[in-house]
């Protein structure tokens, strides 16, 4: 059994040192909506920030492991002023990265997130909820562009696939919807250390 874990340990470091880590710090915009309110369009703006580390697995392919703070939520127009519901989240998303150009990477993945804050702001009265599940699931889709060999802009697409809120059967809610999702476009300038 010692041999085995001895044999394992010196593969795994040798793996590990052949390998080439960059890191970095991201910081951004994003725009949303909560799919299935009663409201369309990305009324909500929030901000984008965290920090990256990517490597690269074989030729063209790559991944991503990012910490990053997610303000998203929605904008209700309603008869009587504006409703602004503001969830602040705590996400890690885990994208592989293919790079077809030089210049260009498309990514897709994964992303866990913790909501730790959630308001509700209704005209100039804010109030703390706490009917939103605090974690949430998201499918993520999007792109960078590289500019430099240190700078990037990047795109992302991402929705919740599992409910973010949910009216379960029997339960009563001024919400008038049955189930909700996070609806996120995503646009942010990433910076490399070193290169």
């Amino acid at each position: 059994m010692k041999k085995i874990l001895i044999v394992f340990l010196l593969t795994s470091a040798s793996v590990v040192h052949g390998q080439r880590f960059t890191g970095g710090l991201l910081a951004g915009l994003n725009v949303s909506q909560i799919h299935g309110d009663t409201q369309g369009g990305y009324h909500k703006a929030g901000a984008a920030g965290g920090v990256f580390v990517k490597t690269d697995f074989r030729e063209n392919w790559g991944g991503m492991l990012e910490l990053r703070y997610n303000e998203k939520g929605s904008g209700l127009l309603m008869d009587d002023g504006t409703l602004i519901l503001r969830l602040q989240y705590i996400e890690v998303p885990v994208m592989v990265t293919y790079d077809i150009f030089e210049k260009v990477q498309p990514q897709a993945g994964v992303s866990i997130g913790y909501l730790f804050r959630q308001v509700q702001r209704e005209g100039g009265i804010v109030d703390p909820i706490d009917d939103f599940n605090p974690i949430e699931v998201a499918a993520c889709l999007g792109a960078e562009y590289k500019i430099s060999e240190n700078l990037g802009v990047n795109i992302r697409y991402a929705i919740s696939m599992i409910p973010i809120w949910q009216q379960f059967p029997g339960a009563t809610s001024t919400r008038n919807l049955e189930a909700a999702y996070n609806d996120v476009i995503s646009f942010a300038i990433y910076y490399r250390f070193g290169r």
